[in-house]
Order: C-alpha cells, then structure tokens, then sequence
C-alpha cells in the first residue's frame, strides 16, 4: 500500500504526534486543547517515535500486501528458535506467563526458575496450562539449548 495511501486512511502514531503542539524554547510540544493555552514538552517515547518514523515506514513497507499470507519466521531472530525461556529468578505469574508466551511465540521451550507461588498456580490451572519445568531440568535434557530470560 502506498505510503500516502496509509496516512490518508491512518494518521499514524508519528503524524499524530507532529500535529500536537509547536515548538517553544527548542522544545516540542503536546498542546491539550485548542481553546486554552495549556501544552507540555514531549516525552522521550514521543519524540523517539518521531525519530524513528522512516524506519517504521521501511518495516511496514517490506510486509507482504495480503496479511492472510504474513508468516512470523521472517521477523524472528534465528537463534530463538527452541530456546528455553525463563523469567526472572523469583518466578511469580508475570515470569512464568512471559516465560510461556515468548515460547509459544518463538517455538522454544518455557521454564521456570523457582517453585511458584499461589497467584500463578491458580491461574494456571484457571486456564489449564501446564506448570513450566525447572530450568535446571530443561538444561538436562538439553544442555546446549540457547537460554533467553
């Protein structure tokens, strides 16, 4: 799609972000409203969005024209194929739930590493997913895998 094409039907995170406010002491702006006169310097995000614009274009631009046909593998790192996952050393549900979704997202193997506490056992079994093994037991059974935590 072209690129014009997209912004007319899109504004775009970064045109949006051009539009807000003018710049006041070299800085640029996010203007509230338009009737009052109240604005605030934009954030880091903001501006390294703005920054990095041409980039996203380039990305968006390399995706194929029908998304039916888009396949994950081209936008995945090679080495995080069936790398084990683990989250951080006190495994609570937002390690063991980053450890499960980085896995299924790249094809690897979750872990834990740490028993878990009742927060995430229960919402585990909430929604019947398996407890990750120990990273210890994974390592194992495959001591050359790649690790990602």
């Amino acid at each position: 799609m072209p690129r014009d094409k997209r912004l007319s039907h899109h504004a775009g995170g970064a045109s949006a972000l051009r539009l807000l406010g003018p710049e006041i002491n070299n800085r640029h702006t996010v203007k509230y409203n338009e009737d009052e006169n109240i604005s605030r310097n934009r954030t880091h995000v903001e501006t390294a969005v703005l920054e990095r614009e041409e980039a996203a274009y380039e990305i968006v631009d390399a995706l194929p024209e029908e998304p039916s046909v888009l396949k994950i593998d081209i936008f995945l790192p090679e080495n995080l194929k069936d790398a084990v996952f683990v989250g951080h050393l006190v495994t609570d549900l937002d390690s063991v739930g980053g450890a499960i979704g980085a896995a299924s997202l790249y094809g690897g193997i979750a872990a834990r590493a740490s028993e878990i506490n009742s927060e995430t056992a229960f919402a585990l079994e909430r929604w019947g997913v398996d407890v990750p093994p120990r990273i210890e037991d994974v390592l194992e059974e495959n001591p050359n895998a790649n690790i990602c935590l």
